[in-house]
């Protein structure tokens, strides 16, 4: 509350999404256009997360301006006509629908297990999958991060699997379907293979973003495995 006291009392409008996963806030970030986003994890140590527009890391310069204001104690006071507005918004039920939407009918030929330090991934997966998976399927292991942004996999067909191979997966995924996206700078070159396969051309931003923007649309099917990466991770 003293984070949101603190914006309303200096002019600025905030959506309340209470107590969510740190993706389901990116995901609710990028609903609802906000242009920046804060996560407070009061678990151990509280700890206070701000991110940019899309749910993407501050730029250096936005840190610098932020940086610079607390240094200098500049607060904007404002008379309390001209406060901003709370609105409430259930970022959680949000994120999960959006979830569900992604996983549309059974996993066919697949079963999948999801492990994670964090309980609620853990859970929340659990009730997702419970009635898609395919019982007689090949067995396949998601290990997930406690802050829900990062993955690896495991079956007995494929071995393990890192982080940035089910990425690779993903990208080819949605190259096919000509839709743009975006990924780390400092993620292996190798997506820039991937790209040409589609004809995408890429280009790195100041504020260290790798874009894509798709010229051709590709014509193949969609894997299962990315299927389910691409829900888990979303």
């Amino acid at each position: 509350m003293a984070v949101t006291s603190g914006i309303v009392s200096s002019g600025g409008n905030v959506f309340d999404i209470g107590e969510c996963l740190p993706s389901a806030l990116e995901y609710a970030m990028k609903l609802l256009d906000a242009e920046i986003g804060c996560y407070a994890d009061c678990e151990v140590t509280g700890k206070l997360q701000i991110l940019s527009r899309g749910g993407l890391p501050l730029t250096r310069g936005e840190e610098r301006k932020i940086s610079a204001g607390i240094n200098r104690s500049e607060y904007s006071t404002l008379p309390f006509t001209e406060y901003g507005k709370i609105t409430k918004v259930n970022a959680n039920t949000m994120y999960i629908r959006s979830i569900e939407n992604t996983l549309k009918g059974r996993l066919d030929g697949i079963f999948v297990n999801v492990s994670s330090p964090n309980s609620d991934i853990a859970e929340l997966s659990r009730e997702l999958l419970e009635d898609k998976n395919d019982p007689n399927g090949e067995r396949v292991i998601f290990n997930i991060t406690s802050d829900g942004k990062k993955c690896s996999a495991y079956s007995e067909k494929t071995g393990h699997v890192i982080f940035e191979r089910l990425v690779l997966i993903c990208l080819r995924s949605y190259f096919e379907k000509g839709r743009a996206v975006a990924i780390p700078f400092t993620f292996p070159k190798v997506a820039e293979a991937v790209a040409d396969e589609y004809s995408v051309r890429f280009t790195v931003t100041l504020e260290l973003r790798l874009t894509t923007r798709i010229r051709k649309r590709g014509k193949s099917q969609q894997n299962a495995h990315s299927h389910v990466m691409q829900s888990l991770l979303c």
